[in-house]
């Protein structure tokens, strides 16, 4: 087996257009968990407590997945500046 020609097929894990529209739902989905902020206090109900949970989780999966995908892309050519960039991207969205 030749370990130095291995290359990772990537397309299976997601398009350039499904990842696009998952970052969109990131920004929406982390904008409207900033908007609990304001009930996010001893008073909260369970119910309210519940939504921003699972806003939360759903933030977090597609953030897991959009993430993962870029770091694979970047592995598999660390000399590609379109890779380089969507990790920078990827880590400022993370960081916000």
């Amino acid at each position: 087996m030749d370990l130095q020609n291995i290359q990772w097929e990537l397309s299976d894990l997601a398009t350039e257009e499904s990842l696009e529209k998952d970052v969109q739902v990131i920004k929406t989905l982390a904008s409207q968990i900033a908007l609990y902020k304001t009930i996010y206090t001893c008073s909260i109900t369970e119910s309210q407590f519940a939504e921003i949970l699972e806003k939360v989780e759903e933030l977090l999966v597609k953030l897991s997945k959009v993430t993962t995908y870029a770091y694979l892309k970047f592995y598999k050519d660390t000399g590609d500046a379109k890779a380089q960039a969507f990790v920078a991207q990827m880590d400022q969205l993370e960081a916000e």
